[in-house]
């Protein structure tokens, strides 16, 4: 682990620990890293009220200093946060009448991790927007597919950068992330999908490949 990733997680494990951030920023400012400035603004901007004269100026620099920084990084300071993890169904039915099955979705792999972080509510929550890793190129994706062809949810604290990035976007959670509202939420809505009958299955180690049979199955943790 990199000393900038090592401080990174150590963040995200106390996000209200100001003086870690600080010493962060000096590492950084040694450095030439703009993201020491913006830990700075940060925090004087956490401190300073909002009728103060200081308070536009911070924040006009937080947000030009933003522009220039990873959003995965960004999102990361705040420490984990709650969301709905599921798993790709390993064969669904395909075509019409569903004549047909396949293993998992055309861009994830069957049994493959997913966290569901919004949901279209207006029709029932049968479609949802969905982050996982792509079958072929193992790139985070993010896309909205039907919530029949996922299993096993459930609730999970997420420390992915690239996932919490796309779980704040959406605020289904509400905030703080990773408080007990969130997790609460985050519970009622596996709660929902389980009483309508999601799916369950074994928990794999690898997708399966029909060129050997089942996938091999994994304890659940």
């Amino acid at each position: 682990m990199s000393e900038d990733h090592a401080f990174l997680s150590a963040i995200m494990a106390n996000p209200a620990d100001k003086l870690l951030r600080l010493v962060y920023a000096d590492w950084l400012d040694e450095r030439g890293d703009p993201r020491g400035e913006y830990l700075r603004v940060q925090i004087r901007l956490d401190e300073t009220s909002s009728l103060d004269e200081q308070f536009q100026p911070l924040k006009a620099r937080a947000e030009e200093l933003r522009a220039g920084i990873p959003e995965n990084w960004v999102a990361a300071l705040d420490g984990p946060a709650w969301c709905v993890a599921a798993n790709v169904v390993h064969e669904r039915q395909y075509g019409p009448g569903g004549a047909e099955s396949r293993l998992g979705t055309k861009h994830f792999a069957p049994g493959a991790k997913l966290y569901v972080v919004d949901f279209f509510w207006g029709t029932g929550g049968e479609d949802v927007t969905v982050v996982g890793r792509h079958r072929k190129s193992k790139r985070y994706l993010t896309l909205t597919m039907k919530a029949k062809h996922l299993a096993n949810w459930r609730a999970e604290l997420v420390y992915s950068p690239a996932v919490i990035r796309e779980i704040t976007r959406s605020w289904e959670f509400g905030s703080p992330r990773g408080g007990d509202a969130a997790k609460a939420r985050a519970e009622e809505i596996v709660a929902m999908y389980n009483r309508n009958g999601a799916a369950t299955q074994p928990f794999v180690t690898r997708p399966p490949n029909p060129e050997r049979g089942q996938p091999k199955e994994a304890d659940e943790g």
